[in-house]
């Protein structure tokens, strides 16, 4: 049985962010600090954690942050504001960004395999080819964000809202898309869910009623799920 808490920071990684979402009180990171941070998690990353500094940027103020193809994996970005920021081909995989703002955020192919995004804001992001596969997303929304061939395959987007969103040519075979919003989505096609976990989500009604998509229910004492069956196309 699934642990609905997979995924989720541990005690004390929120810094005392509760269930309750009040505004967060972004702390101000000077250009100046922002680069030795960077610098630190560098040697990080090299010497396998022996040297530098991991980059902990929880609650940051990022805002309009240039981080054109900055490397962050691994890095704690927990709540942070990245609104507007640019992250073009940034490497992210497995940072933590568990509630982070990126509204307006430029990440076109950048690499955000394996990374927590639970329930952030994702808003008109610019997410065009980029690379999400295992990444937690439960909860995050996308409204009118442009995910235009970007890689979903196997990430967990449970409750995720694809509202406006463009998803055309994006991948989102053997993820986890239960409770989704997808039916407002842009150019969703039948094909690109293979595999998928779609359980009460809300699809196009193309999709819906696409005569040569059947639907299998596999049903077990744990849990009850449904795949399309273009898996085997």
């Amino acid at each position: 049985m699934e642990d609905d808490n997979e995924g989720a920071p541990r005690t004390g990684e929120t810094d005392g962010t509760e269930e309750k979402k009040e505004a967060p009180r972004y702390r101000e990171v000077s250009e100046e600090k922002l680069k030795q941070i960077l610098e630190e998690h560098r040697k990080w990353l090299e010497s396998k954690g022996k040297e530098g500094k991991q980059a902990d940027l929880r609650k940051a103020n990022l805002e309009k942050a240039n981080l054109y193809g900055a490397k962050l994996q691994g890095a704690m970005l927990i709540a942070a504001n990245l609104q507007d920021a640019t992250l073009i081909e940034a490497n992210l995989q497995g940072a933590v960004l568990y509630r982070a703002i990126l509204d307006g955020a430029s990440l076109r192919g950048a690499n955000l395999r394996d990374s927590n995004l639970w329930d952030s804001n994702l808003c008109g992001v610019e997410l065009q080819s980029a690379k999400l596969q295992g990444a937690i997303l439960r909860g995050a929304n996308f409204k009118d964000a442009h995910l235009e061939y970007a890689n979903f395959e196997g990430a967990k987007l449970e409750s995720a809202n694809f509202e406006g969103a463009n998803v055309t040519n994006a991948s989102f075979r053997h993820a986890d898309l239960r409770s989704a919003k997808m039916k407002d989505s842009i150019n969703l096609q039948a094909i690109q869910l293979g595999g998928a976990d779609v359980s009460n989500a809300q699809l196009p009604e193309e999709i819906q009623k696409f005569q040569a998509v059947g639907i299998v229910e596999e049903t077990s004492k744990n849990a009850r799920t449904i795949f399309l069956s273009i898996l085997a196309a």
